[in-house]
C-alpha cells in the first residue's frame, strides 16, 4: 500500500462473505483466501457451540454459588456478597472487576459479560465459583475466602 492511502476494512457476516467469494475469480491467492475464510467460519461456529454448552453448565454452577450465598445467615450486606464474589472471580481471571470489564467490552449495566467470554474463560469462572461455593459451605467468611483465593491464584502468578 502506498503511503497516504487509507486501508478499508469491511466486516461481513457469513452470508455476505460467501456471496462475495463466489464472485471472485479463482486465482491462487483467492483460492487460499477462500479456504482460510471457510475454515475460520467453521472454527467460529465450533467455538459458539462450545460457548453455548459451557454457558448452560456455567448457569448450573452459578446457581450453586447463589444457593450457597442464600443459605448464609441474614445480614445487611448479604445482597452484595454475590457481586463481591463475582468481582473476585473476574479479578483472578482477568485482573479487572465486572464494571471495568463492561466498560472494556462496551456493555451497558444490564448486559451480560458472559456473552463475551470464550468457552475456556467460562470454564475458569465456573471452576472458581465452585471453589467459592465449597468454601462457603464449609463456613468460611468472605475475607477468609478472599485470602485463600488470592493466595492460590494471585500470589502464585
Amino acid at each position: 500500500m502506498e503511503s497516504g492511502q487509507s486501508e478499508k476494512i469491511y466486516k461481513l457476516n457469513e452470508e455476505q462473505a460467501t456471496l462475495l467469494i463466489t464472485f471472485m475469480k479463482n486465482t491462487s491467492p483467492v483460492i487460499k483466501f477462500k479456504k482460510a475464510l471457510v475454515k475460520q467460519f467453521y472454527v467460529m461456529a465450533k467455538e459458539l457451540n462450545k460457548r453455548k454448552v459451557t454457558r448452560i453448565i456455567g448457569k448450573q454452577a452459578r446457581e450453586a454459588l447463589t444457593n450457597a450465598i442464600q443459605s448464609l445467615p441474614e445480614s445487611p450486606h448479604k445482597s452484595m456478597k454475590y457481586k463481591h464474589y463475582t468481582d473476585l472471580v473476574y479479578k483472578i481471571i482477568f485482573g479487572k472487576n465486572s464494571k471495568q470489564l463492561k466498560a472494556e467490552y462496551g456493555i451497558d449495566s444490564k448486559g451480560s459479560l458472559r456473552d463475551y467470554f470464550t468457552s475456556d474463560e467460562i470454564k475458569d469462572i465456573e471452576r472458581i465459583e465452585n471453589q467459592i461455593g465449597v468454601l462457603l459451605d464449609l463456613g468460611n467468611e468472605c475475607q477468609t475466602i478472599k485470602l485463600i483465593l488470592n493466595k492460590k491464584y494471585l500470589l502464585s502468578a
